[in-house]
């Protein structure tokens, strides 16, 4: 029974960060879009984000 709750942990996490890393290139490839239109305006929207996921989408631009 504890080997299943593991499991469906590390399933369930795995599934977030699926996620969040699909929400990384959705919001980089705003940013980029963005970027060309009106220069660096966007980049106050990433910059507020926690450092790991703005590290991610910062290395994308």
């Amino acid at each position: 029974m504890v080997d299943e709750m593991k499991r469906a942990q590390t399933e369930r996490q795995a599934a977030v960060n699926r996620a969040l890393d699909a929400l990384v290139e959705q919001v980089t490839a705003i940013a980029v879009k963005e970027r060309e239109k009106e220069g660096d305006v966007v980049r106050e929207v990433y910059e507020s984000l926690s450092g790991e996921w703005y590290n991610k989408i910062d290395k994308k631009i």
